[in-house]
């Protein structure tokens, strides 16, 4: 797993860092640069992903503080659609705030614009406003877009 802290801040102040992770499984949430809770884009072709590797990758970030999640790539409505589940079905993964966590789907929006929405319209409900200081671009399996996404990062004024 590829942990890249940009060093600056998303419009709303919340510190940036960039994770690249060959396969989902790869994921370790232990090992994110994180405060309490953080907003979360996931960029992932998870079109031939199983349910389980979806849920485990998604039930790694609900429990380690993921609050806000934008979902980008072919599959990410079922990718929404399995944190939705989670999150909402008995609450364990949402650690009892299933009302509180938001998550979107982007399978009609170019990349840079699901990046655009993740930092300059995703927010955390006010329940986490005070605790939610990160946000976390995680790319799964897609090493050819980690110089563009840092990039962006780091000057995201050129967005859409």
């Amino acid at each position: 797993m590829q942990i890249d802290e940009i060093g600056l801040q998303d419009p709303n102040g919340r510190a940036l860092s960039l994770v690249a992770v060959p396969r989902p499984n790869e994921f370790r949430a232990d090992e994110l640069p994180v405060s309490q809770h953080f907003m979360c884009f996931l960029a992932w072709d998870a079109s031939t992903a199983t349910i389980d590797e979806i849920s485990d990758l998604a039930n790694a970030l609900l429990r380690s503080g993921a609050v806000s999640i934008s979902c980008w790539g072919k599959g990410c409505e079922r990718v929404h659609d399995i944190f939705d589940e989670l999150i909402v079905g008995d609450g364990a993964a949402g650690s009892g705030y299933s009302k509180s966590i938001m998550t979107t789907w982007h399978s009609r929006e170019s990349y840079r614009e699901a990046i655009w929405y993740a930092l300059f319209v995703a927010q955390p409900t006010d329940l986490f406003e005070a605790t939610c200081l990160d946000s976390v671009f995680i790319l799964v399996n897609e090493p050819d877009r980690i110089p563009g996404t840092r990039e962006i990062l780091h000057d995201p004024s050129n967005l859409p």
